[in-house]
Order: structure tokens, then sequence, then C-alpha cells
């Protein structure tokens, strides 16, 4: 029987971002006999991504775009598709999106796939939301083009297509890399601090929307409770300087480690008691799903697809974005009540296990794939 040929287009393999770990994660679950899995993208200059493609066995199609803007890139990608010839296409995000439908059509694939990971109006910079606002129209008109239109939440999808009824629509929850979860073990197994030395911490990018400073700012409340604690912070971006200057005026220092990027997220979240979040803007973050696998209670941001992966007073608890007093009360909450956020741990763990495992994943991807492609 021949392989169902699929491409998957995103915009590059530069920066590291969520679409790249379930890219990864579908190569390593979907039945190869039966699908054949490619990645296209605009251009890269680092090889690290690429490698780990190449070391399962996916041709990574580089179409060398001088610039990511260009109008020039709906031709270099019809070029590619006719070459290619995939049985289906699938897109992530606005501007993969809007260009891949385009190309889509043009070369004449059978099955477009347009995926969302993020909500609407949630670029960091006023400049990038201005440059949204002029794709969305354009975007809504193409979307009638594709043959089905992948969410990463439900609160995701409403905010592109409403709340009514949308049978183009389907709902597929992110996944936790398992791979790298499997050997290590759960810090619901662990003793919990006696002491007060509690470490409370974050995996997340160091940009404006995830809002570290809510939390930075919450922290002398936290450490009149518990001053031997540790926030520990895990990830690098652009806000990193601003955020390490913040922490020195707060005179915090000697309770915050900035531990920069980590490809070991696992062995960072064994380390901590609690997992915390305090985004303004999200879709469903793999970190928290990777946090409640670990056996981490949480406390996040009622935002996006947070509710629907943390489940509010059972596997962790939510807060009003940008309040720093709310955010400390609920850490102090949960630090001083080992009971309840023992149970919280288990409770996530088995959520994380039964909803966002990969396999459930992969094979929710290989049912659309499957059923389009009969349809079309």
């Amino acid at each position: 029987m021949e392989r169902i040929k699929v491409i998957h287009f995103w915009k590059d393999l530069d920066t590291y971002y969520g679409v790249h770990d379930q890219l990864l994660t579908l190569v390593r679950y979907i039945d190869r006999k039966e699908f054949d899995l490619s990645v296209c993208v605009l251009g890269y200059t680092r090889l690290k991504l690429k490698n780990e493609f190449d070391k399962l066995g996916v041709t990574i199609h580089n179409l060398k775009a001088p610039s990511q803007k260009s109008p020039l890139n709906v031709i270099r990608l019809v070029k590619l598709l006719r070459r290619e010839r995939p049985r289906v296409f699938q897109t992530y995000c606005l501007y993969a999106n809007t260009i891949g439908t385009i190309a889509a059509r043009f070369s004449g694939v059978p099955v477009l796939i347009k995926t969302e990971l993020t909500q609407r109006d949630q670029a960091p910079t006023r400049l990038r939301r201005f440059r949204d606002h002029l794709l969305y129209p354009l975007d809504a008109l193409l979307g009638h083009l594709a043959d089905a239109a992948v969410y990463v939440s439900n609160n995701v999808r409403e905010g592109w297509v409403g709340k009514g009824p949308s049978p183009k629509t389907t709902v597929i929850y992110p996944p936790f890399n398992y791979a790298k979860y499997a050997k290590l073990e759960t810090r619901q197994n662990l003793r919990p601090p006696s002491d007060g030395r509690f470490v409370i911490g974050i995996v997340a990018r160091l940009s404006e929307e995830k809002r570290h400073e809510d939390l930075l700012f919450a922290m002398p409340s936290i450490l009149e409770q518990f001053p031997r604690l540790q926030l520990r912070i895990v990830g690098s971006g652009p806000l990193e300087a601003a955020l390490q200057d913040l922490t020195s005026r707060l005179n915090i220092t000697r309770a915050v480690k900035f531990a920069g990027h980590s490809e070991k997220v696992f062995e960072e979240l064994q380390r901590m008691d609690l997992f915390v979040l305090p985004s303004r803007s999200e879709g469903v973050p793999i970190s928290i799903i990777e946090a409640m696998v670990m056996g981490l209670p949480v406390v996040a941001t009622r935002v996006g697809g947070i509710p629907e992966a943390v489940i509010e007073g059972t596997t962790g608890i939510l807060v009003t974005p940008r309040q720093p007093a709310q955010l400390a009360d609920a850490i102090i909450d949960l630090l001083t009540d080992p009971a309840k956020r023992n149970a919280m741990g288990k409770a996530g763990r088995e959520r994380a296990l039964n909803e966002f495992h990969p396999e459930q994943f992969t094979r929710k991807h290989e049912q659309l794939y499957r059923m389009l492609s009969q349809k079309n």
C-alpha cells in the first residue's frame, strides 16, 4: 500500500517553539508504514533542531528564502509542492497558514490542514499585532479553503472561529515528550522538604507574554513565609537582562536562580516542589503538562487553554493574570498544605498521562489524515 505523504510547513528551525516538540512527537510515534512525513521551512541557519529531525530520518525541505516576509515565498512553496506532490499539507500559525493555503491551492494539494497554537491579538509588540491585524481578514477568507483546522485548545478555537458549530475544526491537545520523561522519577515520590527549602520554578521563554515579572513581584511576600525558598527560572530570551535587573532592585537575588535554557527540562522539573506559570496569554503550554507529568502541583493564570489543562482546585490553583498578590497567596497556600500539594500533584500526573500522552496526540492526527485522504 502506498504511504500517505504528509508535509508540515513552519517558518524556521532557528528559534525553539512548541511546534517543534509537536512535530518531533509525530515523527517518533506515527506509523511510518502508513505515513511518510517531512518538514518544510522557509529557512534556517542553526543546525541543532535540523540534526534532531535528521536522527529520526525526517527530510527537511529548505526553501532558502532570503526573507520570511517576501511575497515570493508563495512561489517557492508552490514549486516545492508541485515537485513533492504530498497528499496532505499541514501548516502552523498565522503567517504559515496564510501563504501555505495560497500555495497549496495553486499547486493542487488534495488535503490542506491549518493549525493554530495561540490566541489572536497576542503578539508581544504593537508592530507585530498591527501586522497580524492586517492578515486576519485574509486568514478568515482563506480559511474556507482548508479541509480542516486544528486548534490546540477549545479556547483557542473559540478565539478564532467563535463558539458556534464549525464542522471543519477539531481540537488536539499538545503532548509531552515521553522519551525524555520515561527514565525519571516523578517528584511525588520524593521526600518534601521539612526545613522550608522549597524550590518553586518556571520553565518558559523569557519574553513579555510569560509575565515573569509578576512572579518576581510576588517573591517578597513568599519569602516572608518561606525565607529559605528558591525560585528557579529555566529559560532564555530577550528579557533576561531586564528580569535580572528587577531581581536586584527587589533585593531577592539570593533567592532567585536564572538557570538559562535547558535541554533537560524534566531534570529541571525534578528539582521543583511547585510549578508556576503567570502568563498573560497561552494556548496550552507544554511546560505545564510536563510539570503535571512529573507530579507537580501547578499555580498558573486563568488564560487561554490553561483551564483546559489545569483543573482548578484538583490539579492546581488558577489566578487572575497580572496580579502578583494573588500569585503569592496561591503559592503560599500550597506550600503550607502538604496534603493538598501532594493530592494535586498526583491528580495532575494522572490527568497528563491520560489526556496529553503523545500516543493519543499521534493517533488523532493519523485518524484525521486518513479521514481527509479518503474524503478527497
